[in-house]
């Protein structure tokens, strides 16, 4: 009875909805039903760490979220949690076991320095800050346990 599955956002304009697929091993059908995330809104990230999918930041109408939006596949079930700061354009990368959330703008349209890290063994989160100053358009990857973000570095 084992499940694979994957989460896919269902963009229009603005995310609203979650697209849910799943299909037992061995099975010939996949299963897909959507579900709304907390609030609509656009320029959200999302990344998984274990069977969890997360799902955060963006705005809406110019109100920045923190809702971090959780998707459990092992339970079926939704729960929300929250960021360090409200902001849109982050990056999102998984190393290991911890989800990780770096960047972005806040609602004043000042860079963030803030990293959000979501420990999935643990259930817990921490905050750290990057080292380079007023940089922007970052990208993450991850390899192996490593994250990287390539930074953009601000004219000043």
């Amino acid at each position: 009875m084992n499940t694979k599955w994957s989460v896919g956002i269902v963009l229009t304009t603005c995310a609203v909805a979650v697209g849910v697929f799943s299909s037992r091993a061995g099975a010939d059908t996949i299963t897909h039903r959507t579900t709304n995330l907390s609030h609509e809104k656009s320029q959200l990230v999302s990344t998984s760490v274990g069977n969890l999918a997360l799902f955060t930041g963006g705005n809406y109408g110019g109100h920045f979220y923190d809702t971090v939006d959780v998707y459990d596949a092992s339970t079926d079930s939704w729960s929300t949690s929250t960021l360090s700061e409200a902001r849109h354009y982050m990056v999102a990368t998984t190393v290991g076991n911890k989800a990780v959330f770096a960047g972005g703008y806040d609602s004043s349209g000042a860079s963030s320095d803030r990293v959000d890290i979501y420990d999935a063994d643990m259930d817990q989160w921490s905050t750290a800050s990057r080292s380079e100053e007023h940089t922007s358009e970052l990208q993450s990857h991850s390899f192996i346990s490593y994250a990287v973000f390539c930074l953009k570095k601000k004219k000043n």
